[in-house]
């Protein structure tokens, strides 16, 4: 129903962290760096996913107050506009359309209860050429320094939402951690080596990167 696309990523310097983190995994470039009216962007693939860097003068359509770190998830529905809303209501969800543009719709999850932020993505334009490359130029980075795999889960601080994590299973919350915790399997390493990446204190989550055969606790 829903795929995750990207996560997202408030600083005040989106072209120097994303610099930091492409040179820190050996990882490409998702896009590059672009400023508009309402923000400025930039991306670094991760393979299953993107991580955009992201400084916001509006955020989903509102005034934006001044954060650094990890601060939205996004999804994309497999199914119409309408079907998505719809389902989002039988599952007593509220949801705002937040931002509309010539290249896609965002649409925010429980705004006022979740943070970060999950929120759709809708694009208004055919993304396959695009994908294709960032597939292909990903499989030529090899995985970057850590030779990584797949998306394994990411894990949010705060109480379970099983309406959440019904609807969105590559999301968890946990309670009694500070920081969110995105997580990938990696080819290096054996099942008794786990490799965390990445844990800057000045950001509120860490980039985990573990062997498949391990649970992270």
């Amino acid at each position: 129903m829903f795929t995750l696309d990207h996560v997202m990523i408030e600083t005040d310097d989106p072209e120097k962290l994303a610099k930091e983190f492409s040179e820190a995994f050996e990882l490409p470039y998702a896009w590059s760096f672009s400023e508009g009216k309402e923000y400025s962007s930039v991306g670094i693939n991760f393979g299953q996913i993107n991580l955009e860097f992201v400084k916001f003068k509006l955020r989903f359509g509102k005034i934006a107050n001044s954060f650094t770190g990890l601060s939205g998830i996004s999804f994309i529905s497999s199914h119409t506009r309408e079907e998505t809303f719809n389902l989002l209501k039988e599952h007593n969800i509220s949801y705002r359309i937040g931002e509309e543009s010539k290249a896609h719709t965002t649409v925010t999850i429980n705004e006022e209860q979740l943070f970060p932020t999950i929120f759709l993505v809708e694009y208004h334009f055919n993304t396959a050429g695009w994908r294709t490359r960032l597939e292909q130029e990903f499989k030529n980075s090899h995985g970057g320094k850590y030779k990584i795999k797949n998306l394994n889960k990411i894990i949010l601080p705060g109480k379970s939402n099983k309406k959440v994590e019904e609807l969105f299973p590559m999301i968890r919350y946990e309670e009694g951690i500070t920081k969110s915790k995105i997580i990938f399997h990696s080819e290096l390493g054996n099942s008794n080596q786990k490799l965390v990446t990445l844990n800057d204190s000045s950001l509120n989550f860490e980039i985990c990167i573990v062997d498949p055969a391990l649970s992270l606790r």
